[in-house]
């Protein structure tokens, strides 16, 4: 049996936006714009931003596999895409609300899905050849990344890790 299911990747897709607003229910918009990862970093609201177009990209993608046969996607420019966007000057509330309701569509498509559907491919610009089932993983992999990074600019990280360094893996 294969812990990689539609069931628990669904799960997961539904409960990761319950976690970011337990995060950010409470920021007030100067903080979601001061408050950063790092010097160089992104703030909380830029991050959200980043969450709400990603999520659009990966359904648009994953309409691509369900309709094509192999499509080729393109790399994403998440920096251009936060300049064209303009991150730093959007509303907190107002992205996370956009977020989820972009969220819901993409539960709702996954939720469709037969067992022959899960397996149809693409070609992700990084990764080669993913399935649907690869893709939905990605999506939850990508929030729980960015929910990581929320919690360090909010200044959380040291009393959770104390003197562990997190480290990327990617």
């Amino acid at each position: 049996m294969s812990l990689l299911t539609p069931g628990r990747l669904l799960r997961s897709l539904r409960k990761n936006p319950v976690i970011l607003h337990g995060l950010i229910k409470n920021v007030w918009q100067d903080q979601a714009r001061r408050f950063k990862d790092g010097p160089d970093g992104w703030s909380v609201v830029e991050i959200v931003c980043h969450l709400r177009d990603l999520e659009e990209v990966f359904y648009q993608r994953a309409l691509r596999m369900l309709n094509e046969d192999t499509p080729v996607f393109e790399s994403f420019d998440q920096n251009e895409k936060a300049r064209q966007g303009d991150y730093t000057n959007q509303a907190l509330n107002r992205v996370f609300e956009q977020l989820v309701e972009n969220r819901r569509r993409t539960i709702q498509f996954f939720a469709e899905l037969t067992p022959t559907q899960w397996q149809r491919t693409g070609i992700h610009p990084e990764a080669g050849p993913i399935t649907l089932l690869e893709q939905a993983f990605q999506i939850g992999s990508h929030d729980t990344d960015h929910i990581e990074q929320i919690v360090r600019a909010l200044g959380l990280a040291e009393e959770l890790y104390g003197n562990i360094k997190v480290v990327s893996l990617n």
